[in-house]
């Protein structure tokens, strides 16, 4: 099978020699690894509540997950995102310039601040430039979801509050507390009322 030289050795001894004289490229092992989780997507991609809630349930159930949304530079509405950024459901974290559609891969995104290679020239020329933000959840709707998702746990066990609402009871506690500051007002002013006799 493997030929041999004049000299009597096999053709696989001679190439191992060569392979000895070949540069090696060595690495480092890793002194750690990193998983992480993003989504990516166009503002335009949701186009009604359901989607919006299944975005924001995502957003609540993987807080260690990073969500990017793209829209067009030129565009100055934000459809539903917008809309739940108004109502303070979301909140955008950083937004960023010089994103376009990647040429190769139409579904993913690329940044191209400076033109340095000849893709990144047409990319700059061609455009559309996008915008890309990254959204998450503001501490008030991470907090009204946990307590949801709290209720309907301890409704599910049987724990928790079967005859009364969350509003119910807190109305009460509200009207407890309210109660007392008016009683101690009441006995303040009355006090004051006796002082000044």
């Amino acid at each position: 099978m493997g030929g041999s030289d004049k000299s009597g050795r096999s053709s696989e001894e001679n190439a191992s020699d060569h392979l000895d004289e070949l540069p090696t490229l060595r690495l480092p092992e890793p002194s750690s690894v990193r998983r992480s989780m993003r989504f990516e997507f166009r503002d335009a991609d949701i186009v009604d509540a359901g989607e919006l809630e299944e975005l924001l349930g995502r957003m609540f159930v993987l807080p260690q997950a990073k969500f990017f949304t793209f829209r067009p530079r030129d565009e100055n509405t934000r459809g539903l995102i917008g809309g739940a950024e108004t109502r303070g459901l979301i909140v955008t974290a950083e937004t960023q310039r010089h994103w376009y559609v990647d040429p190769v891969y139409p579904k993913n995104f690329v940044r191209a601040a400076s033109a340095e290679w000849d893709w990144q020239v047409e990319l700059i020329r061609d455009g559309p430039e996008l915008f890309r933000s990254e959204i998450q959840l503001t501490p008030s709707e991470r907090l009204r979801r946990e307590q949801a998702q709290l209720i309907a746990a301890m409704r599910n066990t049987g724990e928790g509050p079967q005859r009364t609402s969350l509003y119910q009871r807190l109305n009460v506690h509200y009207n407890r507390h309210q109660m007392a500051y008016y009683l101690l007002g009441s006995v303040l002013a009355v006090g004051g009322l006796l002082t000044a006799l």
